[in-house]
């Protein structure tokens, strides 16, 4: 148990670091750090989340905005094209991700 521990402080402090020096908005960040706990290799993540970014850029309204959010649902089924076999589901968690952070 102590060494998950060490573990997940340890994960917080890289990505705490990443998000420092990367230059992606926090939700594409999030996203991103989310497909490598996926096991998306990293390059592909960062890919993948910067495709995600203009859809996050578009559709900044997607929490309170219903016609908003299926347009952002699209950019991100389209980035995840190739990388799972049910995106419905990997969108889903995705958006239920951001949604918790942002509380």
């Amino acid at each position: 148990a102590v060494q998950e521990l060490e573990q997940l402080v340890n994960d917080l402090r890289q990505a705490e670091s990443e998000r420092r020096e990367s230059r992606l908005s926090p939700e594409a960040f999030a996203v991103e750090w989310w497909l490598r706990t996926r096991q998306v290799e990293a390059e592909r993540a960062r890919g993948m989340a910067e495709q995600m970014e203009a859809a996050f850029r578009d559709y900044p309204h997607w929490s309170s905005s219903p016609g908003q959010e299926r347009e952002l649902r699209i950019g991100l089924y389209k980035a995840l094209q190739g990388v799972t076999t049910d995106p419905a589901e990997w969108v889903e968690q995705i958006l239920r991700l951001l949604r918790r952070a942002a509380e």
